[in-house]
């Protein structure tokens, strides 16, 4: 996903340090405390969703800051790894991740443009691309507020139910 949505705009080094971040997730951050790191939830009421989303969000913004403050892809990859996953079904997601539990997991983001309605490879690149054409046209004095409207006009473009 990554290398059909970014391959073409990043060098050789941005791309493999993106990469090596989003991986960095999947290999570091396999238990239960992490789930929103993979856009996932525990099934429970709309509080619950609604503070998964939240988490999600501050994490967003939490390694885009950081891109935009230093420069590094890695960081970039951490910022879009939950974005990514959204667009991977969830049983692949959990039974990768060894999140085994009585309860059961969905996406936090539900919208007709990602995971299980579409298999399409199309929406997650332009996901990814939007919000990496978005993060560049940003600097190190961007605030909180300019790097979450990149997050919501996503959420935005997943067609729904978040």
């Amino acid at each position: 996903m990554f290398k059909a949505a970014l391959k073409s705009l990043l060098t050789e080094d941005q791309y493999e340090d993106t990469k090596s971040g989003s991986y960095a997730i999947d290999i570091n951050y396999q238990s239960e405390s992490y789930e929103y790191m993979h856009g996932l939830y525990f099934t429970g009421n709309d509080d619950i969703k609604r503070t998964a989303l939240v988490i999600m969000r501050r994490h967003f913004y939490g390694w885009a800051k950081d891109f935009l403050n230093y420069g590094s892809y890695y960081s970039l990859g951490l910022a879009l790894h939950p974005i990514a996953d959204t667009y991977v079904l969830v049983q692949t997601r959990v039974g990768m991740l060894g999140f085994y539990s009585y309860r059961s997991m969905w996406n936090i983001v539900d919208g007709r443009n990602v995971t299980p309605y579409t298999s399409d490879i199309g929406p997650s690149k332009r996901a990814l691309q939007y919000i990496y054409n978005a993060l560049i046209k940003l600097n190190k004095s961007s605030t909180e507020d300019e790097i979450n409207a990149i997050f919501n006009q996503w959420l935005k473009q997943t067609g729904g139910g978040y």
